[in-house]
């Protein structure tokens, strides 16, 4: 599933509707160089001309755009070590979920009666892709 889409200006759109906090340090950024730095709201009065010659002219939006795409990026979920673990163990049942799970009374321990698991003693924290969840 794609989770961004590019708009008009190059930018890729995250699908929620929130901004998160990076685009919010950026726009404040923007508002601050706008604002602060730019030499060109001085010299063009008129809003409608000086939008247009940002549009047209301005660097500093496709440097914006090149900054959250590049964070969003970074930030993939789906690109991350953690997603790949997730993925690779995706079918792992810790034993204390699992139906094959069996304690022995007379020893005091807890072992596993699927045929597909190598005899051992259980511990906490132990867990296989051969077992089944209990519902």
């Amino acid at each position: 599933m794609n989770q961004s889409k590019e708009n008009q200006s190059g930018c890729k759109e995250q699908t929620e509707k929130e901004e998160n906090v990076m685009e919010s340090i950026m726009n404040e950024f923007s508002e601050y160089i706008c604002d602060h730095l730019c030499k060109y709201p001085e010299q063009i009065k008129d809003q409608e001309k000086l939008e247009e010659y940002c549009t047209e002219h301005c660097e500093y939006g496709r440097f914006h755009c090149a900054v959250l795409n590049e964070y969003n990026e970074i930030n993939n979920f789906g690109k991350t070590a953690a997603y790949q673990l997730m993925k690779k163990y995706k079918n792992i049942v810790l034993c204390e979920e699992c139906i094959y799970k069996s304690h022995a009374e007379g020893l005091n321990v807890d072992y596993c009666r699927s045929g597909n698991t190598m005899s051992k003693f259980l511990v906490p924290g132990d867990g296989c892709s051969c077992g089944e969840r209990k519902e």
